[in-house]
């Protein structure tokens, strides 16, 4: 069972649905424009709260604490006591650091060209979440709770069929529009994330938004681990093998990019990008084929080009396992259904015999 620990909830939401709205006649704003108060500016705070992921018998829990200050600055630090792990995220409103302490790297993300998460409103970042949602989910205002001595609704999102998030409970403060505890079950898998303390007047000492990091410690910056490549013959040597390729007249591919992850998945990465008359279709992103318990796909109800596969619907996602490399394949027209993207991967033929 993996996740992402550093992220707070809201973090974490926006970095998912950031560019991932779909469309629809009912806006999400509806359900709270006369219950939940205004919100202008991007919530100043410090909190401390906890998130449990349980999957059967197993549980991983993760301790937070959290700072957010202006201009889009924001600290995270996690704690995982089993794994004896602690971890940093920084946002300085133009890019985000994370740092696992006792790591001799710590990676830089840049997010000058997209509209930060931490930049929105409590009210924008919660919308931008129930947008998402609101075509695969059912939302609800199921009565008033206090929480952390605030007033908060309690709001149910209940999934219209089997997906990727499953069924969700927020708890909403109806003063800032902040979600203080939310529960997800998705399948086996049950997630809770609650705040236990929150201070939307805190005065942050003048190095609160600082990392300090040792000398030894090398700061690499993600993009530097992305390269365009020249040539599928160029994808074949970085992943070490040939490879399935769509061969069909309508769908062109456009450009072939690599990604070198490091730190638990630590692979290198081929991802496709294809076009149908010079707009964006779907992309396919190739790697290893990953080990491990949970880390097999499907139930046998869909199958792709003969083999076991899976739909995250919330995202247009099918990933399957062919030849010892897992393809991950996201829809990237609105009109290209699941259907037509399953008759495309059957014209698919090796690298090597195009």
């Amino acid at each position: 069972m993996k996740h992402i620990g550093w992220l707070s909830l809201g973090l974490l939401m926006l970095l998912v649905v950031t560019g991932c709205k779909g469309g629809g006649s009912v806006s999400s704003e509806e359900i709270f424009t006369k219950v939940l108060a205004e919100s202008e500016e991007p919530l100043v705070y410090y909190g401390e709260g906890s998130l449990s992921i349980q999957d059967g018998e197993t549980v991983e829990k993760t301790a937070f604490k959290e700072y957010a200050g202006s201009n889009g600055q924001k600290k995270v630090i996690t704690e995982e006591p089993s794994a004896n792990k602690r971890s940093i995220a920084l946002m300085d409103g133009e890019s985000m650091t994370i740092y696992e302490e006792g790591s001799k790297t710590a990676q830089r993300i840049d997010l000058s060209a997209g509209e930060l998460p931490a930049s929105l409103t409590q009210k924008e970042q919660l919308m931008s979440m129930l947008d998402w949602v609101k075509d695969s989910h059912d939302t609800e205002i199921i009565g008033e709770e206090t929480i952390l001595d605030r007033n908060t609704y309690h709001l149910k999102l209940t999934s219209k069929e089997d997906g990727l998030l499953g069924d969700m409970d927020l708890w909403v403060e109806q003063d800032n529009w902040f979600i203080v505890k939310m529960k997800q079950k998705a399948g086996d898998v049950e997630t809770t994330m609650e705040y236990t303390k929150l201070d939307v007047n805190p005065e942050f000492p003048n190095d609160t938004f600082l990392l300090n990091l040792s000398d030894n410690v090398e700061v690499k910056d993600i993009d530097d681990e992305m390269a365009v490549l020249s040539s599928v013959e160029e994808a074949e040597q970085a992943l070490g093998t040939d490879f399935l390729i769509i061969d069909d007249e309508k769908h062109e591919l456009d450009r072939i990019e690599m990604d070198k992850l490091g730190g638990e998945i630590n692979r290198t990465e081929v991802t496709l990008y294809y076009i149908q008359d010079d707009v964006p279709s779907f992309s396919i992103s190739i790697f290893p084929t990953p080990e491990g318990e949970g880390m097999a796909l499907g139930d046998g109800s869909l199958k792709v080009r003969g083999h076991d596969a899976e739909e995250m619907d919330e995202i247009r996602n099918i990933s399957w396992d062919e030849q010892g490399l897992r393809y991950s394949l996201m829809i990237d027209h609105p009109d290209l259904t699941t259907e037509d993207a399953l008759h495309v991967t059957e014209t698919m033929k090796m690298s090597s015999e195009m």
